[in-house]
C-alpha cells in the first residue's frame, strides 16, 4: 500500500510553495500578481514562464508547458510522480509512512545522503583530535582561518591510511563497500576484491546543497601528491555543474546586500567570508554552468553578479564562459555582470591575507568592478598600440563585433560614441560598421519567441509573443495556421486563419501585403466571423493584441458578447472542450449550470474526458472555487497529461472571468462545435466502410446515412440558435450513431 494518498498530495501542496521550488531554478521577477522568467524546457531570450503562487501553477507561454508543484519537479529532476512527492515531503517535513517496496528506491539516495553526512563528521572529528589532525590544524593556521571559519565550513581531515574511512563506515552505517563504492566514498582495488579510501592525507573540504545537506566533497593534498585537489564523482545526490560552493552560507548575504560575489577556488570562497564577503561562492569548476549561473541571481532584486576569478589563462577563460552563460540567462531579465580585478594578479585569497592593505585593494576593486563589456572593450584592445593608425583600426576592428550585440540601442550608441573619442575615428564609421556586422549576422532579425515555427503543435504568429497554445499560429502540421490538410488553423488565435480543409479561408488574388516573405497570392480582410477572405485593403502582418490581461500578455481570443457582435471564437474541437470544463472553475453559478449540461456529454479528447471525470468525482463538495481547483488538482496530480492541461483550463476560466463570459454563449458555441466534430468523425468512417461494401443493399444503406448525416449538418446544426435547438440535434445525432453502431457489431458479429 502506497503511502501518498490523496490526503498526503493535499498537504504536500500545502506545505510546498511553488513560487520557492520554481525559484531554485528559474530567475523569476515580479510582473503583477504573478512572477516571470525564462523557460528551463526551451531555449528562449525573452521571459515567457509564468508562475501565479495564488493558484499554485506555472505556465510557459512559449512551449506549452504547465502545471503544478509536482509537475515541476518532475519535469526538472526527471523522476516519477511518486518520487516527486516524496522530494517535496522530505523537503517540508511531511511524513509519510511506506512500506518497505515503497522506499526502495528513494532511499537509495537517502542512504548516501546519509554517508556523506556521517563522512563529513567522520573528518571534522579527525581534524580536531591532537595527534590525528595535527598537519591538518598546522596547514589551515598557516592560511589564517580562524576556529569559527573552520567549523563554519565543517572542514576536516582524512587521515594518511588506506581504509579509515571505509573500516568507520561499515561498522558505524553497516553499509557495504559496493554502496560506498557508489556514493563515491571509496574506490574498488584492481587487484584484488577489495576497497580503499579515496581520500587519504587531505584536507576535506564538504560541498553542500542550497539546504546545507553534504552532497560532496573536496580533497586537498597535504602532502606531495602530484594531483592538488581530489573531487568527489557524480553520485545519484550530486551533478557538479548543479552547485555552488557555499551557496548555502552565502544565500542569506546574497539577498542582504543584493549582490553575489562568485570566485574559482574553495579558498578563495572560505577566506572571502572570513573577511566579511560572506555573500560570495565558488563555482565547483572552471566552466560556470546554466544552473549555477540560475543560483547566482536567485536571491537578488538587482541581479549583480561581480565575477573575481583568478589573473591566471585558466581564469580568464573562466571570466569568459561565465560571460557567456550569464548573457544567455541575463536576456530580458537584466543581470548586472560585473568583473573585479585582483590588483597584482593575484587571487581573492591571497590579496585578502596579505594584510589590512590587500583587504583595502580587495575592496576598493570591488567597488572598481568594471561592467562585463567594458572588461570586454578593454580586453580586446590591451596590448594594441592606439598611438599609430595602424593600432587604432585594429583595435576598431576588435570592438566593432562587442558593440554589435549590446541589445539596447541607446546604449551601443553610447559606446560607439566614447570609443570613437577614444580611439579618434569618426563616429559615423564605427556606426556604420557596427551596423553592417549586425546586418551580416542577422542580429536585427533573429526570430523572437513568437516568430514562425513548423513543428507540430508548436505554430504561433508573430504578433503573439511567444502566447502559445494548440491551435495556433502558423504550423505546416495539425494544431496551426498554415494549415494545408484541414483542422483547425487559425491567426493569432481569431478564429479563421489560413486553411486550405477547416477552419478557415484561403482566398486567392488581391493585393494583400506580406511582411514574411510568404509567396503571397491574397489579400486579406478580415470580418465580423473571423475569416480573412477576398477583397478590401486587409493587411498580414504583426498587430498588437486586442486585449491583454494586467501583465501584458497577449490575451487569447474568444468570444466576446452576444453571437452577433463577438470575436469568433477558436476553431476546433480541442478548444471547444477546454472552454467547456473552464465553465466548472469560474464561479457556483456557472459550475452548477455545466454540471447540468454536461452531465450526459462524453468529451472527445481522453484527457479532456478524465478531467471532466475528475470534476464528476468531487462533485458539489467543495467550498469555494479555489477549493474545487485544489482538489481537481490532487486528484489528477498522478496522471500526468492531464494535470498538464488542467493548468491551461484553470487560466481559461481566468480569461472568462475577466472578459465575464455569458455561459449561454459557450455552452452553445463549444457545444455545438463539438458535434460538428462528431458529425465530421462519424461521416468519415462510414464513407470508409462504403469502400469496403460486400455488395450494392450494404452501399446504399451507408450512403443513406451519410445523407442523413449531411442533412442534420447543412440544416439543422447550421440554424441552431438556442441551447433547446442544440439537444434536438445531439439527439438525431446520438440516433444515428447508436443505429450505426448496432449495425457494425451485427455485421462483426456474421
Amino acid at each position: 500500500m502506497t503511502s501518498v494518498t490523496k490526503e498526503v498530495i493535499a498537504e504536500v501542496r500545502m506545505q510546498a510553495s511553488i513560487l520557492e521550488v520554481v525559484s531554485e531554478t528559474v530567475v523569476l521577477k515580479r510582473a503583477g500578481a504573478n512572477y516571470r522568467g525564462l523557460c528551463p524546457f526551451h531555449a528562449e531570450k525573452s521571459p515567457s514562464f509564468n508562475v501565479t503562487p495564488e493558484k499554485g501553477i506555472y505556465k510557459c507561454f512559449g512551449c506549452g508547458e504547465g502545471g503544478d508543484v509536482f509537475a515541476f519537479v518532475q519535469k526538472v529532476k526527471g523522476i516519477n510522480f511518486i518520487d516527486a512527492v516524496r522530494e517535496l515531503a522530505h523537503k517540508y517535513g511531511v511524513k509519510l509512512a511506506e512500506s518497505h517496496e515503497d522506499r526502495k528506491e528513494y532511499d537509495r539516495r537517502s542512504q548516501i545522503l546519509l554517508l556523506y553526512q556521517q563522512a563529513a563528521e567522520y573528518y571534522m572529528r579527525l581534524l580536531q583530535d591532537p595527534h590525528e589532525g595535527i598537519v591538518g590544524r598546522k596547514y589551515l593556521a598557516d592560511r589564517g582561518l580562524s576556529q569559527e571559519t573552520i567549523e563554519k565550513f565543517k572542514l576536516g581531515y582524512a587521515p594518511n591510511a588506506w581504509d579509515g574511512l571505509l573500516t568507520y563506515l561499515t561498522d558505524k552505517a553497516k553499509a557495504s563497500p559496493a554502496t560506498l563504492e557508489e556514493a563515491g566514498l571509496v574506490r574498488k582495488r584492481a587487484e584484488t576484491s577489495g576497497h580503499y579510501d579515496l581520500y587519504r592525507n587531505r584536507l576535506m573540504i564538504p560541498i553542500c546543497d542550497s539546504e546545507g545537506r553534504v552532497i560532496a566533497f573536496g580533497g586537498r593534498t597535504l602532502g606531495d601528491d602530484q594531483v592538488k585537489y581530489i573531487n568527489s564523482p557524480e553520485t545519484p545526490i550530486y551533478t557538479k555543474g548543479q552547485h555552488l560552493f557555499g551557496f548555502n552560507l552565502a544565500k542569506t548575504a546574497i539577498k542582504e546586500k543584493d549582490s553575489v560575489i562568485v570566485v574559482e577556488g574553495y579558498f578563495d570562497a572560505i577566506t572571502s567570508h572570513q573577511y566579511g564577503y560572506t555573500n560570495t561562492v565558488a563555482v565547483l569548476g572552471t566552466a560556470l554552468t546554466e544552473p549555477q549561473a540560475k543560483l547566482l541571481v536567485r536571491y537578488t532584486e538587482s541581479k549583480r553578479v561581480y565575477l573575481s576569478f583568478d589573473a591566471d589563462a585558466a581564469g580568464v577563460k573562466a571570466v569568459e564562459s561565465g560571460l557567456k552563460t550569464l548573457s544567455q540567462i541575463a536576456e530580458g531579465i537584466g543581470i548586472e555582470l560585473r568583473v573585479i580585478k585582483v590588483p597584482g594578479g593575484k587571487d581573492p585569497d591571497e590579496c585578502l591575507r596579505s594584510g589590512p592593505e590587500g583587504v583595502e585593494a580587495f575592496e576598493r576593486a570591488k567597488n572598481n568592478a568594471a561592467l562585463m563589456i567594458d572588461y570586454q572593450l578593454d580586453k580586446a584592445v590591451s596590448g594594441i598600440d592606439l598611438e599609430t593608425r595602424t593600432g587604432r583600426i585594429e583595435a576598431a576592428s576588435k570592438i566593432v563585433p562587442i558593440l554589435a550585440v549590446i541589445k539596447n540601442s541607446v546604449a551601443r550608441g553610447e559606446y560607439v560614441r566614447l570609443w570613437a573619442m577614444q580611439l579618434r575615428l569618426r563616429e559615423e564609421e564605427i556606426l556604420s560598421d557596427v551596423s553592417q556586422y549586425r546586418a551580416a549576422n542577422r542580429i536585427d532579425s533573429r526570430p523572437s519567441p513568437g516568430a514562425f515555427r513548423s513543428e507540430q503543435g508548436q505554430g504561433q504568429s508573430g504578433y503573439q509573443s511567444g502566447y502559445n497554445r494548440p491551435g495556433g499560429g502558423f504550423n505546416r502540421q495539425e494544431g496551426g495556421g498554415f494549415n494545408r490538410e484541414g483542422g483547425s488553423g487559425q491567426f493569432g488565435g481569431g478564429g479563421g486563419g489560413f486553411n486550405r480543409g477547416g477552419g478557415g479561408q484561403f482566398s486567392e488574388g488581391g493585393q494583400g501585403q506580406n511582411p514574411s516573405n510568404i509567396p503571397q497570392k491574397a489579400q486579406f480582410t478580415k470580418n465580423t466571423g473571423g475569416k480573412f477572405q477576398k477583397g478590401g485593403k486587409g493587411q498580414w502582418g504583426p498587430k498588437k493584441p486586442e486585449f491583454a490581461d494586467e501583465e501584458g500578455l497577449p490575451m487569447p481570443a474568444s468570444a466576446m458578447g452576444h453571437v452577433g457582435n463577438r470575436r469568433a471564437p477558436i476553431s476546433g474541437c480541442f478548444e471547444a472542450e477546454r472552454q467547456l470544463l473552464a465553465l466548472y472553475l469560474t464561479s457556483r453559478e456557472d459550475y452548477d449550470v455545466a454540471a447540468r449540461q454536461l452531465a450526459d456529454d462524453r468529451l472527445l479528447n481522453d484527457f479532456h474526458q478524465r478531467i471532466k471525470e475528475a470534476i464528476e468525482g468531487v462533485g458539489p463538495n467543495f467550498a469555494t472555487i479555489e477549493d474545487l481547483q485544489s482538489q481537481l488538482q490532487d486528484r489528477l496530480a498522478p496522471d500526468a497529461e492531464a494535470a498538464r492541461h488542467l493548468i491551461d483550463i484553470i487560466l481559461k476560466a481566468e480569461e472568462f472571468k475577466k472578459q465575464k463570459m455569458p455561459v449561454s454563449v459557450v455552452l452553445l458555441d463549444s457545444r455545438a462545435r463539438i458535434l460538428k466534430e462528431r458529425l465530421t468523425l462519424l461521416k468519415t468512417a462510414i464513407s470508409g466502410l462504403m469502400s469496403r461494401a460486400d455488395n450494392d443493399s450494404e452501399a446504399m444503406a451507408l450512403q443513406s446515412r451519410i445523407v442523413e448525416l449531411t442533412q442534420l449538418d447543412t440544416v439543422v446544426l447550421s440554424k441552431v440558435e438556442t441551447l433547446e435547438d442544440l439537444e434536438k440535434a445531439k439527439a438525431r445525432l446520438d440516433a444515428i450513431e447508436s443505429a450505426q453502431s448496432q449495425t457494425t457489431k451485427m455485421e462483426t458479429h456474421v
